[in-house]
């Protein structure tokens, strides 16, 4: 079956702009919002960082791999799920998720911090995603290698720069809150796979609970911050 050409160009559409906001990130003070300090520790300036890694962990997993495969990560999906989605289901997860949902998740993040919070959580599941193959003898999947090297020491910086118990770090409440919501984000994709598997829904629905699942993870993560930093504003 012939895969049609916008589904080969799209990840790296998502790295030119990956590259942008690397560059307004280190090269600029544009998406900084607390200048008296570090970079490194402002919420909104790490959740655009979480984006700019995630459109570039795309290009690992759909455009070329660590071993110089195109595209792999579909056939990655195959083989460790037995199941085949359509690309319209790739294109679904990562640009409702990555191109829409995480820079607004940004952009809200100067106003409501622990919304900014929400994309490290899922770069760190992923991460484990990633590296649950390698630990269980399955050994290097499309993605594995961004995840390790951008995806993790990302998320777990921001979780020791923003989380603890000195003055203006969040609670690990929220941290257990924002994993948690990675967590069942990452359930619902799990089940669309799977209920696309066993024939219970169609291709339109499977792209559907896709966008229902990236709009969700902001609902989540605004009613986290209304839960946690109320009458704190």
């Amino acid at each position: 079956m012939t895969t049609e050409w916008y589904y080969l160009v799209w990840p790296w559409i998502g790295f030119g702009a990956a590259l942008v906001i690397v560059i307004l990130l280190f090269c600029t003070d544009v998406l900084r919002m607390d200048m008296t300090k570090s970079r490194w520790r402002g919420p909104s300036w790490l959740a655009w960082l979480a984006s700019a890694a995630y459109l570039i962990h795309n290009c690992e997993e759909y455009g070329i791999d660590m071993l110089g495969n195109l595209h792999q990560f579909p056939n990655t999906m195959v083989e460790m799920m037995s199941a085949n989605p359509p690309e319209a289901f790739y294109m679904a997860v990562n640009i409702s998720m990555f191109w829409i949902a995480s820079p607004i998740a940004a952009k809200l993040g100067r106003k409501y911090k622990i919304v900014a919070m929400g994309m490290s959580g899922e770069l760190f599941i992923n991460a484990l995603s990633h590296v649950a193959p390698l630990l269980g003898g399955t050994g290097y999947t499309a993605g594995t290698l961004t995840a390790l090297i951008i995806f993790l020491p990302v998320s777990l910086w921001t979780f020791y720069a923003c989380y603890g118990k000195n003055e203006g770090k969040f609670s690990f409440k929220v941290l257990a809150a924002i994993i948690g919501i990675a967590i069942v984000n990452h359930l619902i994709l799990m089940a669309s796979i799977l209920l696309f598997k066993s024939g219970t829904i169609g291709t339109a629905v499977l792209v559907v609970f896709q966008i229902v699942n990236a709009a969700l993870a902001v609902i989540m993560w605004m009613g986290a911050d209304h839960i946690f930093s109320k009458g704190k504003r």
